[in-house]
Order: C-alpha cells, then structure tokens, then sequence
C-alpha cells in the first residue's frame, strides 16, 4: 500500500534485503516514525509494525488520517489553487498556527507533497507530486497490521520485547549533531547512543554508508546498493547493522 508522505531525505531501498531478516509474523517496533514507507511495506508483507514517533505533529497527520482521511483530501484540495511561492514559505512558518487539526494534517500532507524534499516546513515549492495518485494514496491508506505510537516521555530503548528497526539515515558523529538544522515534523536521533544501547538486542540499524559504520564490529553487516540489492561494499549505498 503506498504511503501519502514522501520522504525524499530520509529514503531507504532495504525492504527487499529487510525481509530476509525479519520472518513473517514478528512484530516490529520502528523508528523513527514519518512517511511510513518502509513501515507501510513491512505491515503489508505479514509482519506486525508498531510505528514511533516523538514528534506531536507527525502522530496527529496519521491519527487524523486513519479517523477521516477524505476530510484531510479535501481541506488539503482546497489549499492547492492558492498555493505558489509566496504562501509556500509562508505556510511552511504558520501552519501548526492553525487551530483545527484536521486543517493542520491537511497542510502537513500539502506541504510535504509540494516540497523538493518531501519535508513540511522546509524545502523548495514543486508540486509534481501532489496529484490524483497522491490523493488516492491519501483516502485508500490501509492500516492493517500497523499501529502508530507517539513515544511522550518514553524513548524507542524501552521496547525490548520485539525487533527494533532504527531508519538511521546519514550518519553524524555525536559532535557533529549539534550543527544539523531539523524541522518542526524531523527527530533528532542519537545514532551513536543508539548504536551502544541496541548492541544486545534484535535490532536493525539502516545508516546511508559510512565507511565509519562498516568499521563497526559489535553487529552483523549487510550492504545494499541503489536499486535495493546486497551488494559488497564498494558498491553499497546504504548500510544494515543488526543482530538477528
């Protein structure tokens, strides 16, 4: 089932490689929470996926989605013909200002579907990808086996009794973390603290490579490349560490 949110910045090719690792049936607690895409994939091929978010605003989008997503289609349909530049950036500074929730899923999805790349509050205005195909996805998605948590106080360390996916993304040393910009919809995640505390638990850490991942010995390493094949690993795109 195709998710409605892109996410360019953060996108990963592993589901095929993923599925190798994770039988059928087992539950799964994913990280961080946001397009869905990977998570969406997973709950449709018979695994079981608890989706966790810490972000409010990521959480009330599918929340709302599930309860009434034609609502969230048509407030988001009639944004569309104002858009251009101007109330793009606009829009992008002022849209959790917005009282309803509804209206601030619809713009959620809105922006998200008119950025370059696929964030909410920032990005360049292209809306190639906001379309009927967007809006089916938006109104049709399916919920099976999928299960969206907003984390609170919690942290994804304290769910153990599953299999942990981390999407990791780009790797940042710890002292460089400091210096990324993330928007209102982004988590800040602390790879390197995560890499220490997953060490002994089924987990999976999906990292754009790094030749400094590849050099870490504590987990199992699996290579894939750009079209989501192994590969070895001067051809590899991206990185899995995990220990299943």
């Amino acid at each position: 089932m195709p998710t409605p949110i892109k996410n360019i910045k953060n996108h990963t090719n592993s589901f095929a490689a993923i599925t190798k690792l994770i039988n059928k049936g087992e539950v799964v607690d994913y990280y961080p929470f946001f397009s869905g895409n990977l998570a969406s994939k997973l709950s449709s091929s018979g695994r079981f996926v608890i989706g966790h978010t810490k972000n409010y605003v990521v959480y009330e989008f599918w929340a709302c989605l599930k309860k009434d997503p034609s609502r969230v289609a048509m407030i988001a349909e009639s944004f569309f013909p104002t858009l251009n530049e101007n109330t793009f950036d606009i829009l992008k500074k002022t849209w959790y200002s917005y009282k309803d929730p509804f209206v601030r899923s619809a713009l959620f999805f809105l922006l998200n579907r008119c950025s370059n790349i696929g964030m909410v509050t920032h990005g360049e205005f292209d809306t190639k990808n906001f379309n009927s195909f967007a809006l089916r996805d938006l109104r049709t998605f399916n919920y099976d086996n999928l299960h969206i948590n907003l984390l609170k106080d919690k942290q994804i360390i304290d769910f153990n009794k599953h299999i942990t996916i981390v999407n990791a993304g780009k790797y940042r040393r710890t002292f460089l973390h400091n210096e990324e910009v993330l928007g209102l919809e982004e988590t800040q995640i602390q790879q390197d603290f995560l890499l220490k505390k997953l060490v002994d638990r089924r987990c999976l850490l999906i990292f754009n490579y790094h030749p400094f991942i590849s050099k870490n010995k504590n987990y199992k390493h699996l290579f894939i490349d750009q079209h989501g094949r192994t590969t070895t690993e001067d051809k590899a795109k991206e990185i899995i560490l995990h220990n299943v």
